[in-house]
């Protein structure tokens, strides 16, 4: 049991051949990741951040979508002092996102996956050594599977996803997300942006379970670390 919890990452991507999904939440308690106005800098404390840092050590790739990208300008490096850089893995379904970005700085790989991007703006990020993926639409969005399957054949066996509400409620919907990290910050706010939004189920009988892997204080914060249940019983 011990040796198939620790190898979970490499066995689940090897049978699904898409890479093991972790997504990251840092909310409030009742379940926000910024205000109404968008503010979101800094929900937790320093220790969370850090310790945040610490999984983007631990990944092949860090992924974020065009909202996370355009409102907090993020570097997705790692500063924690352990471990490598990941990848950055942007979608930006629309080519939105303007080129002076740091994720577009050249400090580390980066691909963007996209439907409708430029093609002047495709051949900078190309001769910057950003790997521009064009990809074909799944109602109106990015195929979320099909980026999945090209991450793997990229070698990418493991991604950190530190996505808005959109972007993990779209996973969630699709049941792409092996395992989540909470950060929970010990603060309401009433009403704000949710972690996730994404469709709601009708039913008990269509939730998504996880059993709850690791919990941790971190400065005044709570981390609660979980798998899927089917992980965990296999």
């Amino acid at each position: 049991d011990a040796c198939r919890s620790l190898n979970r990452a490499f066995f689940t991507s090897i049978l699904t051949q898409t890479p093991y999904v972790i997504c990251k939440f840092a909310t409030t308690l009742d379940g926000k990741i910024a205000t109404d106005t968008g503010e979101s800098q800094w929900i937790t404390s320093e220790a969370a951040r850090k310790d945040g840092h610490r999984l983007r050590g631990m990944v092949d790739g860090i992924l974020v979508g065009t909202n996370t990208v355009i409102k907090d300008n993020p570097r997705l490096s790692n500063r924690s002092g352990e471990g490598e850089d990941p990848t950055r893995i942007i979608l930006d379904r629309r080519g939105v996102v303007d080129l002076d970005y740091h994720v577009y700085d050249g400090t580390q790989p980066t691909i963007v996956y996209t439907t409708h991007m430029d093609e002047a703006k495709i051949k900078t990020l190309r001769e910057r050594g950003v790997v521009v993926e064009v990809m074909k639409e799944k109602k109106g969005k990015l195929d979320l599977h099909a980026i999945l399957k090209d991450l793997y054949a990229k070698d990418m066996g493991r991604i950190l996803v530190e996505g808005g509400g959109r972007l993990h409620g779209s996973l969630i919907d699709e049941d792409l997300v092996d395992e989540f990290a909470l950060y929970l910050a010990p603060t309401l706010f009433g009403g704000g942006k949710d972690a996730v939004a994404g469709r709601a189920i009708a039913a008990l009988s269509e939730r998504r379970d996880f059993v709850f892997d690791e919990v941790k204080m971190l400065g005044p914060d709570l981390f609660i670390g979980g798998i899927r249940a089917c992980l965990r019983e296999s």
